[in-house]
């Protein structure tokens, strides 16, 4: 009797063993799987957002699966050197996302800037300062374009905008010239001040 107990005990750990073996092997599958995906998805950028937050998505659960394999597995050294790489792809993988939310998040305040512009450029007559207020948010918008790192899924756009708001720039400072110009004449009325500034459609 003593001797069936030992062996259904031992059977009983193999057959544990066996389990927890399969498991590993079957999650260390799953997680390469993962990271070959990820670094699929995260080529030629640029991307939009949800393909970045996508794959960080799918390299964080890589790295939950191959945390999850047993020290007394066969695969555990294995499992915790390919972890490594792969806590370091997730790391770049979540600044990626942190980088391209700003970018969307400072076009979308360009966005904004750009539709107050060209609202208060129909708004005439001009005055000294309403052409100022242009100026100022003018400034604004190209400060805010040079903020947006090159590569990311806006970048293209802000490059775009950036020629016409130079551009534009230049047409406002020649807009406020002449106003100035104008309010030294002695007429009281300053004609320039009622034809709309000419800015660059983008």
């Amino acid at each position: 009797r003593q001797s069936l107990k030992t062996y259904q005990n031992n059977y009983q750990i193999i057959t544990a063993k066996a389990v927890q073996e399969e498991s590993a092997w079957n999650n260390w599958g799953k997680a390469l799987q993962l990271g070959q995906e990820t670094a699929e998805m995260v080529q030629n950028s640029p991307h939009p957002l949800s393909t970045w937050r996508e794959a960080d998505s799918k390299c964080n659960e890589a790295v939950k699966l191959l945390n999850s394999i047993p020290s007394t597995t066969s695969i555990y050294h294995q499992a915790q050197e390919k972890l490594v790489g792969y806590k370091n792809n997730c790391a770049n993988l979540d600044k990626r996302v942190a980088v391209e939310e700003k970018a969307i998040n400072t076009m979308m305040g360009v966005e904004k800037l750009d539709r107050e512009i060209q609202t208060a450029a129909q708004e005439m007559p001009y005055t000294a300062s309403s052409l100022q207020q242009i100026v100022f948010k003018t400034n604004q918008v190209i400060n805010l374009l040079y903020q947006i790192p090159s590569g990311t899924i806006v970048s293209e756009k802000a490059e775009t905008l950036k020629a016409a708001y130079q551009y534009n720039q230049k047409e406002i400072s020649e807009k406020i010239e002449n106003f100035e110009d104008c309010q030294t004449i002695p007429s009281g009325v300053c004609i320039d001040s009622t034809f709309p500034i000419n800015l660059k459609n983008h």
